[in-house]
């Protein structure tokens, strides 16, 4: 729910303020957060502390395992959080990068708008497809515009809005007729590109 966020503000808000006041360099979203620290021995105590604070209010973190959500990384590995990935590179820097399991989420979501038993559900028109589209479209290139690899988002965009309005004009129109449709029909729909016009010159 969008206002899950802001409950897990107010609930955690002494959790945080406990966890700063301990010296622990924490970040925070919603119900997910990272602890910063500089031995494995600070994150088993990160991680005991966490565990006392948050029994207080009746809540609980997973087993901490490497198979879990609740894990320790050491420096050279990359971290997982929020759908990007905190990894070194090989000038001994950090940088944020979509991980390949997010990449794959994005366009998983993406395609649920070619099931027309969704759209019915969520009472969405054609032009309102294109519209909810765009505005997922928008919503990612935003969240992940500080990622390394933001550029890979470009293709599943291109490739999620085509394969859906085909997907959606065949099951509506039918793979007979589908398949019969113009260059120029198809430019109509949305699923070719209108050629470039020509610039013309003009001189003195």
């Amino acid at each position: 729910m969008p206002i899950s966020p802001f409950f897990s503000n107010v609930i955690l808000h002494e959790f945080d303020q406990e966890m700063v006041r301990r010296g622990f360099k924490m970040v925070r979203y919603a119900d997910d957060f990272i602890v910063l620290a500089n031995s494995e021995r600070d994150c088993f105590e990160a991680d005991r502390v966490a565990r006392f604070l948050l029994a207080k209010l009746g809540l609980s973190l997973p087993t901490l395992s490497s198979n879990n959500k609740t894990k320790i990384i050491d420096p050279d590995g990359p971290v997982d959080f929020l759908g990007l990935s905190f990894r070194p590179t090989q000038n001994g820097t950090y940088e944020l990068a979509l991980s390949d399991s997010q990449l794959a989420k994005i366009k998983n979501r993406l395609g649920t708008l070619r099931d027309i038993d969704y759209l019915v559900a969520e009472r969405l028109t054609v032009p309102g497809i294109a519209v909810r589209l765009e505005n997922m479209i928008a919503g990612y290139r935003s969240a992940y515009a500080c990622a390394s690899n933001a550029s890979a988002l470009e293709g599943i965009f291109e490739t999620s809005k085509l394969s859906s309005l085909t997907s959606i004009y065949r099951s509506i129109l039918g793979a007979t007729v589908f398949d019969s449709l113009s260059q120029k029909q198809l430019m109509v729909l949305g699923l070719q590109n209108f050629p470039q016009k020509s610039s013309k010159t003009v001189g003195r």
